[in-house]
């Protein structure tokens, strides 16, 4: 499947801007219900584990900020063009949804530290 146009390829990348932004908010679910099943067994998370939601904790502001750039990208340069034919529905949701994500995602962050404070 090639893409020529500059508006379908536009629309292509809001479709996996709201795949990514929905698999984000599945995987934090997923990773908060696996933190409070852990937190039943009284000992700590790894320390790996910890580092590694704090990077997908600051992965979230990246992706928030490429989908206020998508959006800016839009108005500046592909409304005046392409009005009838792009929308930007999928990146507006999709950073509607990064906030929720973050703060699911955050929530077991908080859980697991206070699991290693609880486990010594």
């Amino acid at each position: 499947m090639t893409i020529t146009s500059q508006p379908d390829l536009f629309m292509t990348y809001e479709r996996w801007y709201l795949r990514l932004s929905l698999i984000m908010v599945l995987v934090s679910i997923l990773l908060f219900i696996a933190v409070a099943a852990v937190l039943q067994i009284p000992t700590a998370i790894p320390a790996a584990v910890l580092t590694l939601t704090g990077y997908y904790l600051v992965a979230h502001f990246a992706f928030a900020g490429w989908g206020l750039g998508r959006i800016i990208y839009f108005f500046v340069k592909i409304k005046r063009a392409y009005a009838e034919k792009v929308t930007i529905r999928r990146s507006f949701i999709g950073v509607l949804l990064s906030p929720v994500s973050f703060f699911i995602a955050y929530m077991a962050f908080f859980l697991m530290a206070l699991s290693q404070c609880a486990a010594d």
